[in-house]
């Protein structure tokens, strides 16, 4: 240290750079030595730590150096204070982005955890669980054809959630009166499980996109991966579909959005695969992905639980874009002790 002056490679040491960078500035003309010593010597005074700094935060938000070395030309302008507010919301976006993003890869890596540890986790869980905020949309119950055998629990006439008519014993469709004479018979109905129509798949699909495009609206950060709400009567009453919707949860409550609560509470969880291959087709839907709600609600009644909310089904598989395999969901339904003397029968 020559006086209270700084040689370049001490300065450079202050300052967290290189001699070469220094050279460099120098160069362009954007950062000059305080004095060139007559032995050929570059001493910076130590204030211009704060100048190199500047110079450096600048970098980092984006700017070149010529138009840094621009701007410092005139470090009083208003150009300048506009430059520098301007960095300022900028990386106030990036730190928002990089949140985001973060959440996003910790949540990924949450369910990759969940998964690994699948096969060593019991199938049923209890779990004392925290309030979550969701924006939900309605599901539209899907109409299966007039003789549902098998599922008939789950049908309900005309008009009550757009489902059809009960088949009546022998496999027929309800007839409102006695066919007109010289009509056709009316031929048989399908008998089997109900099966999900193209028309209601592609009716699905559209209602999860007005969903997604719902949440981008309102301006709400949704987690990425989908999760539905089978309201409790519909659950308990095993017709999920009458009260089903496709839900989006949010970090958390904003006062400007209608959302739906997940009260906090004891929540009775099972951790399930689904085999969503196309040779599967052949099961119904119900088959698919109702039966282990009834597997669940065994569970409570065997284990003295009664069913005292909402049931939510979590997806925690990485589909990749392909639909195909074994999917891994969490469902998990609000709980309470039943109360004493109860009967805890299994339906």
């Amino acid at each position: 240290m020559t006086g209270h002056l700084l040689k370049a490679g001490e300065f450079a040491r202050l300052s967290g750079t290189t001699k070469e960078t220094l050279r460099h500035y120098r160069g362009i003309g954007l950062m000059s030595p305080a004095v060139t010593a007559p032995n050929g010597y570059q001493l910076y005074d130590p204030v211009q730590v704060a100048d190199f700094g500047l110079i450096t935060a600048l970098r980092r938000a984006g700017l070149s150096l010529a138009e840094i070395r621009q701007y410092l030309s005139a470090p009083g302008a208003d150009v300048l204070r506009r430059v520098l507010t301007d960095c300022v919301a900028r990386l106030e976006e990036d730190k928002r982005v990089i949140a985001r993003t973060q959440r996003v890869l910790r949540g990924t890596l949450a369910r990759l955890e969940l998964l690994d540890a699948a096969e060593s986790t019991p199938r049923f869980t209890i779990q004392r669980c925290p309030a979550e905020y969701f924006i939900q949309t309605r599901v539209p119950p899907p109409a299966p054809p007039p003789a549902a055998a098998g599922f008939g629990r789950r049908a309900a006439p005309a008009g009550r959630g757009g489902l059809a008519e009960p088949a009546e014993a022998g496999g027929r469709a309800a007839s409102a009166g006695p066919a007109e004479p010289g009509a056709s018979a009316e031929p048989e109905a399908p008998t089997g499980p109900t099966r999900v129509s193209e028309d209601w798949t592609l009716a699905l699909l559209e209602t999860v996109r007005d969903h997604l495009e719902r949440c981008r609206r309102l301006g709400q950060e949704v987690e990425l991966q989908m999760a539905y709400r089978i309201g409790r009567e519909a659950f308990v009453a095993g017709d999920p579909w009458a009260d089903f919707s496709l839900c989006s949860r949010v970090r958390g409550q904003a006062a400007s959005v209608p959302l739906h609560v997940k009260p906090a509470g004891t929540y009775l969880k099972l951790l399930r695969r689904l085999d969503l291959d196309p040779d599967q087709a052949a099961k119904s839907a119900e088959e698919l992905l109702f039966t282990a709600y009834d597997d669940l609600k065994r569970h409570a009644r065997a284990e003295g639980w009664r069913i005292a909310g909402d049931a939510y089904e979590t997806e925690i598989s990485l589909y990749a874009g392909a639909l195909k395999g074994l999917a891994a969901t969490e469902i998990a339904v609000l709980v309470e002790p039943e109360p004493a003397g109860a009967a805890v029968g299994i339906e």
